[in-house]
């Protein structure tokens, strides 16, 4: 009888053993799933972001603005009259406005993800709202172009820049945390 008793707690033991083993093991395995998909809300919001700048700053090299007519040897006006620059053109203010635009349901994404008042959401947020200024700064006609927009469009760049490099490091921050 003794021998019986002591073969069902050691029975017991191994199973309570193990299950506590499989709930440590499933545990981390949904924390490495809750991180992957984390990271890849966050991956996919900083892509919006990329393709944002990289689709605005095509649009500003393709503005001929103060100095164009130094550094190309013809007039805005020549610009103007060219048909086929003027249609690049345009075309790459309708993607530089697509891909703004596109930045925002990943707010939304983020938020559900991560909830309204949480900082990464609240950092891209402002991510998203530089931009939109920064494509209406970067959105001048060539001819109505002056010294004081290109130093409006820099400042901007700049603050985007900023703006960029916040939320990324407000994403970082949540991987470390999360990570532990």
């Amino acid at each position: 009888m003794l021998l019986a008793t002591a073969a069902v707690i050691a029975a017991g033991l191994a199973a309570w053993t193990a299950n506590r083993r499989i709930d440590k093991q499933l545990t981390h395995d949904r924390k490495m799933r809750d991180l992957d998909e984390m990271r890849g809300v966050i991956d996919e919001a900083n892509g919006a972001v990329t393709e944002s700048i990289s689709a605005i700053l095509h649009l500003r090299s393709r503005t001929p603005v103060i100095g164009y007519e130094q550094e190309k040897g013809e007039t805005i006006e020549g610009f103007l009259a060219d048909e086929e620059a003027v249609r690049i053109r345009r075309e790459a203010a309708e993607d530089a406005h697509d891909k703004t635009f596109a930045v925002a349901p990943e707010h939304g994404r983020l938020r559900l993800r991560f909830g309204a008042d949480h900082p990464v959401p609240q950092s891209y947020m402002a991510n998203r709202d530089g931009l939109v200024t920064l494509i209406q700064a970067v959105d001048v006609l060539p001819e109505n172009w002056t010294e004081e927009t290109s130093q409006i469009v820099e400042g901007h760049l700049g603050r985007s820049g900023q703006l960029n490099a916040e939320f990324i490091e407000r994403c970082r921050e949540l991987v470390r945390v999360f990570d532990r």
